[in-house]
């Protein structure tokens, strides 16, 4: 097996040749953003080749990938994704995964790898693309959890992709004064404009299990954050800029509890914790809480 020393460091326009003879599967290899990101608010994108087998592999850096030829098949925790030219995926942290190109039809793929703080220091420490969606769908920052899934992008409409990508690369090799701030500039644009595709496809969008855990995580963080106000579940359905039946539906599939059930759920339990630790009166409590009918 043949690859580019220990998988990187990845220099500015370096072009990785990945030869892994087919079959020769190897050991899941780490691989970490300290020996391809300088800090936390690095960026860094190359272009990779893979002839025959990447191996598996996982990293604590979030992978973005654009393929801009070739065939093959995407490995991800032990989940098999047919890729062509054309498709976009964004691949979380410590996810294990590996590629295959088919015969004689080679892969090769733009790679970006960045930590969510190169978008925003707000996100310093955090691994999760999950918050980066969460900000860019939802207009709101929710803490991240435990969510390792894989967004994937193909068609036609991933071209306006490719274009970003293309500047960021030509910024990234020709590293004029001020790139960074580019590249940070236009791979937030990128991801604004990934998650806007991704939602805007209805039919693809709403099926994978990221943008349903997304949506009622987000509506969770609404609740637990305004229970003491009045909250309706067509504030809630607007707010996700989706129908009151679809949001009742999913929410109710994702947490065993319909909207209603679950706002009182937060308020009882609210309730019960002022009750305990506080010298509030009961009455006062259940204003607190959200409910201006004391009897209720």
């Amino acid at each position: 097996a043949l690859c580019a020393g220990k998988f990187g460091p990845w220099g500015p326009g370096r072009l990785l040749l990945i030869a892994y003879a087919p079959g020769k599967k190897m050991k899941c290899q780490t691989l970490h953003a300290t020996e391809y990101l300088q800090s936390e608010s690095d960026i860094n994108i190359h272009k990779s080749v893979v002839e025959h087998y990447y191996a598996m592999h996982t990293h604590d850096f979030i992978e973005l990938g654009f393929i801009t030829a070739g065939k093959g098949t995407h490995i991800v925790n032990n989940q098999s994704y047919h890729i062509e030219k054309g498709d976009l995926f964004i691949l979380n942290a410590n996810i294990p995964h590996a590629f295959e190109a088919d015969d004689n039809m080679p892969i090769i793929v733009y790679n970006c790898i960045f930590q969510p703080s190169s978008i925003d220091g707000s996100f310093m420490g955090k691994q999760d693309f999950s918050d980066i969606a969460s900000r860019y769908l939802f207009h709101t920052l929710n803490k991240s959890d435990d969510s390792k899934e894989y967004i994937k992008l193909s068609g036609s409409s991933t071209q306006e992709i490719k274009i970003l990508l293309d500047d960021i690369y030509k910024e990234y090799r020709q590293r004029h004064k001020g790139f960074m701030q580019v590249i940070r500039s236009d791979l937030t644009k990128l991801l604004i404009l990934v998650f806007r595709l991704y939602r805007s496809d209805k039919e693809q969008a709403q099926s994978q299990p990221l943008f349903r855990r997304l949506v009622v995580k987000n509506t969770l963080a609404y609740m637990r954050n305004r229970y003491d106000r009045n909250i309706t579940c067509e504030q809630l359905a607007e707010r996700s800029y989706l129908s009151l039946s679809y949001l009742s539906r999913i929410f109710k599939e994702e947490t065993g509890l319909s909207m209603i059930q679950m706002l009182q759920q937060i308020r009882i339990e609210a309730a019960k914790e002022m009750l305990e630790s506080t010298i509030f009166t009961v009455d006062e409590i259940a204003s607190r809480v959200g409910y201006s009918d004391l009897k209720h």
